[in-house]
């Protein structure tokens, strides 16, 4: 027969305890000896506190993104390079000056 892995969960141990455990095998001529041991410890899972953490870190970066950004822009040399590298990004039709209608010989002809 081939052999099979059986696998073994403990659940609710004490994160504070120190814990020993080892392996043996188990065959129709019986179990082995038992392999080597090893000591764990427990980690703490809470995801509610990695919920928090991970609020707090992302808030933190947008705050200071915040503030770097309003110093930047409130510098006029900076303001007027950012300006620059924006219009060059953006579509000419969204900030090309278009003549007011209202100026218009034609639509002043109409009237």
């Amino acid at each position: 027969a081939p052999p099979s892995a059986r696998m073994k969960q403990f659940h609710k141990l004490n994160p504070e305890a120190f814990y020993s455990a080892y392996i043996t095998a188990s065959t129709a001529a019986g179990e082995g000896p038992a392999g080597h041991v090893v000591g764990f410890k427990v980690g703490i899972k809470n995801n509610h506190e990695n919920f928090v953490v991970i609020l707090l870190t992302t808030s933190f970066g947008a705050i200071i993104l915040t503030i770097f950004l309003l110093i930047l822009v409130s510098r006029k040399k900076i303001r007027e390079s950012m300006k620059t590298i924006l219009m060059s990004w953006i579509p000419i039709w969204l900030h090309e000056n278009v003549p007011k209608a209202e100026n218009s010989s034609a639509i002043k002809s109409i009237q």
